[in-house]
């Protein structure tokens, strides 16, 4: 009933939100056994504060158990009226939960338009040369983000590099291909650092393990059109989450 209450609007309001949307992540430091006992009482609450601090509609697409996940769209001016309270510190408060992350989903499909998420950078402007040029990559729709893991005390930075290809513009399969490179002095990867791929149901389809000598770690994988999807790098206890829209 929650689900559909929250989407239940007109199709010229659907229209009219739909013109700059934005998906985004919501992450509670709360944890909890009964999922529908917070979808009962307790998001019913946070999305009303959600909608009063980004002056606007926000939809509910799913809710995952454990520290909850909460992945959300609205207009890409409510996502940044509530970014900026997130980032002046005042979101947690504001809820009465504790906020560990909150992060656009980056909309993959939007780089065919070379619509690119802030963040996300072009390979030469991360990698040095070495790296470019001992990978090949045959397609320039590509782009990377820097990832920093801290773990036993030290940092580790890495880049997280996106490549994606398919047959024609038409085409509702694309080609995913997730590379992980070392950073600064480092030539090898942490031995040990794990790169996953997990599906909507947090389920883990593609699972990749540095090893002692790796000067890099890859995989691949096809998706369709509005498929999510999610990538963690975990190195120790430690764990950096990308999420994706096809």
């Amino acid at each position: 009933m929650f689900f559909d209450k929250w989407r239940d609007i007109s199709d010229m309001e659907h229209q009219k939100f739909s013109q700059s949307i934005q998906s985004w992540n919501l992450n509670l430091e709360v944890t909890i056994d009964d999922l529908s006992d917070f979808q009962e009482n307790l998001l019913p609450e946070i999305m009303a504060k959600l909608e009063n601090v980004g002056k606007g509609m926000i939809i509910v697409k799913y809710v995952k158990k454990g520290s909850i996940i909460i992945g959300l769209e609205s207009s890409d001016e409510s996502y940044q009226n509530i970014l900026s309270c997130y980032q002046r510190g005042e979101l947690s408060e504001l809820l009465g939960s504790t906020i560990s992350d909150l992060q656009p989903q980056v909309n993959l499909n939007q780089w065919f338009d070379n619509a690119f998420t802030a963040g996300w950078q072009t390979a030469t402007e991360l990698l040095n040369p070495q790296q470019l040029q001992a990978t090949a990559r045959t397609q320039k729709l590509e782009r990377g983000k820097l990832i920093d893991l801290r773990a036993d005390l030290l940092s580790h930075s890495v880049v997280l590099l996106v490549n994606l290809t398919r047959d024609n513009d038409d085409s509702s399969s694309i080609e995913i291909t997730l590379r992980v490179y070392p950073t600064g002095d480092d030539v090898y990867l942490p031995p040990s650092l794990k790169l996953l791929v997990l599906s909507e149901d947090n389920e883990v389809f593609e699972e990749v393990t540095a090893r002692s000598a790796d000067v890099f770690m890859r995989c691949q994988f096809e998706g369709e059109v509005g498929e999510e999807f999610s990538v963690q790098l975990v190195l120790g206890d430690v764990v950096v989450t990308e999420d994706f829209v096809i």
